[in-house]
């Protein structure tokens, strides 16, 4: 007679590690999320500190056009009393508009760059800000 054989499956399968990671997770989770409500708290509603930063346009520059085969690209800067500086790129259509606008909100890697992943943009004028 053949010796029984122990089920290790239970310590060492996928099911024991499925079961070690959530449990990893569950110890890390709930302190970050407790965390984040804390400082949501704490913080507020944004909205004051926004419009304690309101301004007006104070000033607009924008580069020379330049060709991009039936686009038209320029990059500038956009100035507000409050002392905020935004850099942008713009993409349009060749030819007279109006044409509709579009904003990017592209973010500090890829920036005003963004623009220069489009190859059409639907007849409309695409501005991407940093």
């Amino acid at each position: 007679m053949k010796p029984r054989r122990m089920r290790e499956h239970r310590r060492s399968g996928a099911g024991w590690r499925r079961w070690l990671l959530g449990a990893v997770i569950a110890a890390l989770g709930l302190p970050l999320a407790l965390l984040a409500a804390g400082l949501w708290r704490v913080r507020g509603d944004p909205a004051e500190r926004y419009l304690e930063r309101r301004g007006e346009l104070a000033a607009f520059e924008l580069g020379a056009w330049g060709a991009r085969g039936a686009l038209r690209r320029a990059a500038g800067r956009a100035l507000s009393t409050s002392g905020l500086e935004v850099s942008l790129a713009v993409l349009r259509p060749a030819g007279e508009g109006p044409f509709p606008l579009i904003v990017l909100l592209a973010g500090e890697r890829t920036g005003r760059r963004a623009v220069d992943l489009l190859e059409e943009t639907g007849g409309a004028v695409v501005a991407a800000l940093v």
